[in-house]
């Protein structure tokens, strides 16, 4: 009987498991699952940091749906993707984490990079493990996938040192390989509560839907959203980091949820907690909240909740609709989404009409954000996804997006927004998840102070050959940060003691030179007239390209979420 080892018998399961590609940086204590990944037909994307290895396993999870698999070398290799975890963990995110560890045989020798990582990894996991039996492997990665993409998906981390994985060597007749070990049955709502729900959205005279994170992870439904707001014309909306996932928003009645939710007296959320990103600040406090969610946790969190409804988001909404159906026909009446609709328009033009077209220069970062706008419904532009990433200049788009004044939803998944966890540059390893799990030319939206971040990762893209655009609003400055510090420290120099990104002899970093080191593309852009263009010629390359643009930092420019930052901080 030949023999195999702990490699071939995590190729075998990941590959059995529907795994297309795994995302790494290479180490001396999993090194040799490469070339069994290869054998089997899994891709390995190696990125150049193993907290990019973890955040564009999440930003694959994002935009395939499927889970991640981020694999990581002992002790520090590790921990360096424990941001992502966290993040994924935060966000429902299906993250398969293998882990390497010095050999068990050792244990206690203050080996290299020995650290008990099993014992961090529990406070952001669902489950984390260690296997040390070469003969368990099988089963070990079993409950791990099922766990990642349990009722409640998230992130699982299995832990196997390198003799288990690497050195042991045993009959193949000794493995077990588990079978349908996956649920194959998705849960609903029971009757009577489907029937309570869609009489009270029926009834309702303002109701909104809201969309939250996680929802797409398993549905085998994903247009039943589209087809209940479209049925009864319900203002809809997606959280940022989900927008473009269930439908396009050229109708304009999904672009205006969250608008419509101050004035709503009836919000259906999928996935929704009122929490300070998706709730709060959106809502009108006095609406009943029927909220249909796959973590109870969620269900009336932050407030009371009318119908609390623990299920697949998907299979509810179908439910609610077929529901519907047998009590009215579809509504002709488009009077409140109408209503709430004219009064975006009409307050983003009072509020931002003259920051997103201003002649400013250094260049205004709203101007920044309507230029790629541009771009992006621009023949040139049409197949990009955006990425946008950063602190001032996120804000920024936050409120162009938010506004929803512009079309993202031309193609599903065209939009990929960091979380409220915050960490910022991770977009710079999301994008490359992105790309495996799309195959578009990306437009990765930054700060100079964000992409200083994880600026390493342009070797990634040249050696992946992602055609990405990076555009820098390059301001010299961690501007959230330094506006408010202005506000707490008027007329004080302290706010340029950390918070500058300035060369020593003066000036700012050309970040476009850094195209030459990856045989890439660069221009630096002074003109906001110059910034459409300047893309085009980018995207005719087809080579990852950086557009280093300057833009203004100051308090006239900063941006309303900023500028309520030190209030809401209480350091004015």
């Amino acid at each position: 009987m030949s023999k195999i080892k702990g490699f071939n018998i995590v190729a075998k399961m990941l590959k059995d498991a529907g795994v297309e590609c795994v995302f790494a940086i290479t180490g001396g204590h999993i090194g040799f699952l490469w070339p069994e990944f290869k054998k089997v037909g899994i891709e390995v994307y190696a990125v150049s940091h193993e907290s990019m290895a973890s955040y564009a396993a999440m930003g694959y999870a994002q935009a395939s749906g499927k889970m991640g698999v981020v694999i990581a070398t002992a002790g520090p290799g590790v921990t360096h993707a424990i941001s992502g975890i966290v993040d994924s963990d935060i966000y429902d995110t299906p993250i398969l984490f293998i882990g390497g560890a010095s050999p068990a045989s050792q244990n206690l020798e203050e080996q290299l990079q020995e650290y008990d990582t099993v014992s961090i990894l529990k406070s952001c996991t669902k489950n984390a493990r260690r296997c040390e039996n070469v003969k368990q492997i099988s089963n070990y990665l079993a409950v791990s996938i099922r766990n990642c993409h349990g009722f409640n998906p998230g992130p699982v981390y299995l832990e196997i040192p390198a003799d288990t994985l690497q050195s042991d060597a045993i009959d193949q007749s000794e493995v077990t390989y588990p079978k349908k070990y996956m649920p194959n049955r998705r849960t609903g709502a029971a009757p009577s509560v489907v029937e309570e729900i869609a009489d009270t959205i029926i009834d309702a005279k303002k109701p909104v839907i809201l969309i939250g994170e996680g929802v797409q992870y398993g549905a085998t439904d994903m247009t039943a959203f589209k087809e209940l707001a479209e049925y009864l014309k319900i203002p809809t909306s997606t959280l940022l980091t989900n927008k473009g996932k269930f439908f396009s928003e050229k109708d304009p009645i999904f672009r205006i949820g969250f608008e419509a939710g101050t004035q709503a007296d009836v919000i259906l959320g999928f996935n929704y907690a009122t929490d300070a990103e998706f709730g709060q600040w959106y809502i009108n406090p006095d609406a009943k909240l029927i909220s249909v969610s796959t973590d109870w946790n969620d269900i009336g969190l932050n407030g009371p909740c009318e119908i609390g409804v623990v299920g697949h988001c998907d299979i509810v909404a179908r439910q609610i609709l077929q529901c519907v159906k047998t009590k009215i026909s579809e509504r002709q009446d488009r009077a409140w989404p109408d209503f709430v609709w004219q009064k975006v328009k009409e307050d983003f033009q009072e509020l931002y009409d003259k920051a997103f077209n201003s002649e400013m220069i250094p260049i205004h970062p709203a101007r920044l954000t309507n230029e790629y706008i541009k771009f992006l419904n621009s023949e040139e532009g049409k197949d990009f996804v955006l990425n946008p990433c950063g602190g001032e200049i996120l804000e920024w788009t936050r409120v162009n997006h938010r506004m929803l004044m512009n079309d993202s939803g031309s193609f599903p998944s065209r939009f990929f927004h960091g979380t409220k966890y915050g960490c910022i540059g991770s977009q710079l390893g999301a994008l490359t998840g992105v790309w495996a799990a799309t195959k578009r030319p990306i437009l990765h939206v930054d700060g100079d102070g964000s992409f200083c971040e994880n600026l390493s990762e342009v070797i990634t893209y040249a050696k992946l050959g992602i055609p990405v655009i990076i555009l820098i609003s390059n301001n010299s400055n961690y501007e959230m940060i330094s506006a408010i510090m202005r506000q707490a420290y008027p007329g004080d120099d302290i706010v340029d003691i950390a918070n500058t990104i300035v060369p020593a002899g003066g000036g700012r970093f050309k970040f476009s030179a850094l195209s030459e080191v990856i045989g890439g593309y660069g221009e630096e852009v002074e003109n906001p007239e110059d910034i459409v263009p300047a893309l085009k010629r980018a995207a005719a390359t087809g080579l990852p390209s950086i557009i280093n643009v300057y833009t203004e930092a100051n308090d006239e420019v900063v941006s309303s979420i900023t500028a309520a930052f030190p209030e809401a901080l209480g350091v004015v």
